[in-house]
């Protein structure tokens, strides 16, 4: 507008930002990596005791969920809770091939999980770092979504360092979670998120079942810390010093020490 005949520029609030454009399409994403993404079925048995007769019925489980290959020699990567309780693990692959898959080695406070196929020669994704991604970067998820297999989906990172108390799946679980709006549904657990690159930076784990569009996927920074000694134990055994830390203004005068309630080290599962 003018005033009194001179033009009135409003000041500057922020600096111009630069904008690349977005990508015109995720396909050459999803042809490089889709080969190495498989569909995982279980099977387990679950002891329940009838009301009627007090006697353990078994009933059948079954469960269906997404890995991927890391290693050419089969080594596949998933959640835990996609294996948990499971007597069969079968690994379907894009060829149309199925095996029976072992499992290496699992932790229930990561959820993470992984499991070997006796096959050689298998596509593979490149595991990428987490770290490198920022809130508002475009990510790819491909899985199984309700058993449709092979969906891949697009979003960006909506957030990241969303703990335990932001993701309520496992209340003493070891989380960082990295968020996303990239359509994530059951049968996606385990899957790939993926950066523009095509490299792995999360596994796709979880969802809010009270909203839409609000998903959760490990960073792969967290999995690449725990991987070596699932491969080599095949558990993650922890530790706790045996601490706790009380505000200095909550203990009488009379009482404070440097260091209060010292309990024994003990191991944590």
């Amino acid at each position: 507008r003018r005033c009194h005949g001179v033009a009135y520029v409003p000041p500057s609030t922020s600096a111009a930002v630069e904008m690349p454009m977005r990508p015109l399409s995720f396909a050459p994403i999803a042809k490089a990596t889709d080969r190495a993404v498989v569909l995982i079925n279980t099977v387990g048995d679950k002891g329940e005791a009838s009301a009627l007769s007090g006697r353990k019925r078994k009933h059948t489980l079954k469960g269906l969920g997404t890995g991927f290959i890391i290693e050419s020699d089969g080594l596949i990567l998933t959640n835990n809770h996609v294996v948990d309780g499971a007597d069969v693990v079968a690994v379907k692959l894009t060829d149309g091939r199925n095996f029976s898959a072992r499992v290496i080695g699992r932790d229930a406070k990561t959820d993470l999980a992984v499991l070997r196929i006796a096959a050689t020669d298998l596509p593979t994704i490149q595991l990428g770092d987490s770290d490198a991604i920022e809130v508002g970067d475009w990510v790819v998820a491909i899985g199984n979504p309700f058993g449709l297999d092979h969906t891949v989906s697009a979003g960006i990172v909506s957030a990241k360092g969303r703990t335990s108390a932001d993701v309520p799946i496992l209340a003493d679980g070891y989380f960082d979670f990295i968020q996303t709006d990239a359509s994530i549904n059951p049968g996606n657990s385990g899957g790939p998120l993926l950066n523009m690159k095509g490299h792995v930076v999360g596994i796709n784990t979880a969802i809010r079942g009270d909203g839409q569009g609000i998903g959760f996927a490990i960073p792969m920074n967290m999995i690449r810390e725990v991987l070596p000694l699932l491969l080599r134990d095949g558990k993650i055994t922890r530790s706790a010093i045996g601490l706790s830390i009380r505000d200095i203004r909550e203990v009488p005068i009379d009482e404070r020490r440097a260091v209060v309630d010292v309990t024994p080290a003990q191991h944590v599962d």
